[in-house]
């Protein structure tokens, strides 16, 4: 939750900072390199931290290495390919490219040697690179901000030393570890074996919560992405409150045993999840135009629908993981993830078709598509008698 915080603090920073023109086309420089770096990790992540009792540090190292300068060649002939064909992202060719250079092979090195961190119960050292770069980002940004220094240029460079200081600690936890327990070895190609089994429903679900942001980024103006980027921060906070309920809600139910008891205290604290989420949705449509001019400037007022929409979406998937989450303490698996798959895929389908470019239609339809996919999930719940009348 801390991470969260100082994440949305950052961007309210680089919103104060910046004009909206500014913040778009930070996020024009910044959005492909990211999906780059997730969609080539072929799942490693999970290989990682499933193996991390039988990767010895020398091929820890060795493999991480090379397959992060691999992920490198690809990421740049496919962000060259973007920023050749694709007339928004030609305008800041060099700077993606070299976003490219620095951040994809540093974020996935990061990620790989936290995720085997996590495999080996290093739960402390893994959250503290976790947490180093929204601090540092936000310590910098603050700094930048209080010196009137604050630019594009400025920020890129603060995000890419932070993931750098990221590396280094993950680098430091994992050969000072010491993996005393080895198991039978498994190569490389073990790892992207058993690690792509998993990738594409991850990146499904990544995809589709960064695929409008992608997709604008390449057709829209600089102004409006920006206006879109802080309806999306916006929009992240009850996104981020909704793992913390879902886990809640699984373990308290997954300790009573009793299915009849589990599905009592289950339907009651869905009752009660659902009447907060409806007034949360009538004070967002209330007091969002405040909270804007507010927080982020006036000159952000554009942001407000948008951020409405997107916020009321994310309060439904509040209720898209609790009942998830729910379902997985009777052991029902069979819809997890599924339902935001498919709505979420065809709202994205639906804008790639229409060609909407108008970041009012974009977010009702990411809203539409996240009521959706709760609704799909609680009517679900109802058939299976696990949520009660």
């Amino acid at each position: 939750m801390i991470i969260q915080i100082l994440g949305i603090f950052s961007g309210i920073i680089i919103a104060r900072g910046l004009s909206p023109s500014g913040r778009g086309a930070m996020a024009v420089i910044v959005t492909l390199p990211t999906v780059l770096s997730y969609a080539l990790e072929f799942g490693l992540p999970i290989s990682y931290m499933r193996f991390s009792n039988a990767l010895n540090r020398r091929f820890l190292i060795t493999s991480i290495s090379v397959f992060s300068l691999c992920i490198l060649a690809s990421s740049l002939f496919l962000a060259y390919l973007a920023t050749s064909f694709i007339p928004s992202y030609s305008a800041h060719k060099y700077a993606i490219l070299t976003f490219c250079i620095f951040f994809v092979p540093v974020s996935l090195s990061t990620r790989l040697f936290q995720s085997f961190l996590l495999g080996t119960s290093n739960f402390k050292h893994s959250e503290s690179i976790r947490l180093s770069v929204p601090l540092l980002n936000v310590l910098m940004l603050s700094a930048c901000l209080f010196f009137d220094s604050i630019s594009v240029v400025s920020v890129i460079l603060i995000t890419l030393l932070s993931n750098v200081v990221a590396l280094c600690l993950s680098l430091f936890f994992s050969v000072k570890y010491k993996n005393t327990d080895l198991k039978e070895g498994v190569g490389f190609l073990g790892l992207v074996s058993y690690g792509i089994k998993s990738h594409f429903s991850r990146l499904s679900i990544f995809s589709n919560l960064r695929g409008e942001l992608l997709y604008l980024t390449s057709v829209a103006s600089s102004y409006s992405i920006g206006y879109y980027v802080i309806a999306l921060s916006i929009a992240g906070i009850p996104r981020s409150l909704a793992a913390n309920f879902g886990n809640y809600i699984y373990l308290v139910i997954s300790k009573i045993g009793n299915t009849e008891q589990m599905a009592k205290l289950f339907t009651s604290n869905f009752y009660r999840i659902f009447t907060v989420v409806i007034i949360a949705c009538i004070c967002c449509a209330a007091g969002m135009n405040t909270a804007v001019n507010l927080v982020y400037g006036y000159e952000y007022r554009e942001s407000v629908y948008p951020a409405v929409l997107l916020t009321i979406g994310g309060l439904f998937f509040i209720l898209y993981q609790f009942v998830t989450d729910g379902m997985r303490a009777f052991s029902d698996n069979y819809m997890l993830s599924r339902a935001e798959i498919i709505s979420t895929s065809c709202g994205f389908l639906s804008i790639l078709v229409l060609n909407i470019i108008n970041i009012n239609h974009i977010a009702l339809i990411i809203m539409l598509s996240q009521v959706l996919s709760a609704l799909i999930q609680i009517i679900y719940a109802f058939r299976k008698g696990c949520l009660k009348i």
